[in-house]
């Protein structure tokens, strides 16, 4: 196994705990209310995307024509922003922000100005990867 794999498995892994972990919270907040804060729903649900893409990508990596540095810097690239944008969720969630782009909270601006861009430089150099193996 390769360590771009180890990355994407141990990041996939860690996304999912957290989505057990907010879903917990979610659970409580659902008693309490119909609706429950739209970025803890967001911290809830994003991390179960995240960690599936971050494991389905184990089998890109595998298919992957790049070196085994550009693939663990894709890899550390996704990882990376799946962190960041689970993080600017949570925040937002905790500093019960209505509207991210209206309200302009400084520190999920900067894990989203910085978690985005990472995660589409990981993916576009794996898919250059994957389609150049093709």
């Amino acid at each position: 196994m390769s360590d771009a794999e180890r990355v994407l498995i141990v990041g996939g892994m860690l996304n999912l705990g957290y989505g057990y972990v907010t879903g917990l919270f979610f659970a409580v907040a659902r008693q309490r209310r119909e609706y429950a804060h739209r970025y803890l729903v967001m911290a809830h649900v994003g991390p179960y995307m995240q960690g599936a893409m971050l494991l389905g990508l184990v089998f890109a990596v595998r298919l992957s024509a790049l070196s085994a540095d550009n693939e663990l810097m894709a890899a550390a690239a996704l990882v990376f922003s799946s962190i960041a944008i689970a993080a600017k969720d949570t925040i937002n969630w905790l500093q019960d922000v209505r509207d991210e782009y209206v309200d302009r909270p400084i520190v999920p601006r900067i894990l989203g100005a910085v978690g985005a861009p990472a995660g589409v430089l990981g993916f576009v150099m794996l898919a250059v990867g994957v389609f150049r193996a093709l």
